[in-house]
């Protein structure tokens, strides 16, 4: 099986001027765990913000959410798939990565973002007893 085939086409973005707290909002409310941001007009992707960011860079070391810039939080060396990668391939990138989801891109086109949540439901291992 193939990252196309488990990857959600649902993409949500931020800009990296918001505030930390504007940014966790919107996770919320959309039920997402990562936001891509968009650093200019033309929609360059720049980076990812997740909520273990938010967790690690902001709510742990008691930084007010609202002073915060999504900037000075975000990721900005993506680890990144393809729609044609494995899941086994993706599975292994974000292990040794430590990193819970990656943007999928087809060329420069980000085209979705794949999560190991994702991976284990395309691979039927979700809601299996061990």
């Amino acid at each position: 099986m193939k990252v196309k085939d488990a990857m959600s086409k649902r993409i949500m973005f931020v800009g990296k001027d918001a505030t930390a707290a504007q940014a966790m909002r919107i996770m919320a409310e959309n039920n997402m765990r990562r936001l891509m941001v968009e650093v200019d007009k033309a929609g360059e992707i720049y980076g990812a913000v997740t909520v273990r960011d938010m967790i690690a860079k902001v709510i742990a070391p008691g930084l007010d959410p609202t002073a915060v810039r999504v900037a000075d939080i975000m990721n900005v060396k993506l680890v990144a798939a393809s729609p044609e990668d494995s899941l086994q391939d993706a599975a292994k990138v974000m292990e040794e990565k430590n990193v819970a989801g990656m943007p999928v891109f087809e060329g420069t086109k980000l085209v979705g973002v794949i999560a190991m949540w994702d991976i284990l439901i395309a691979l039927g291992v979700h809601g299996k007893a061990s």
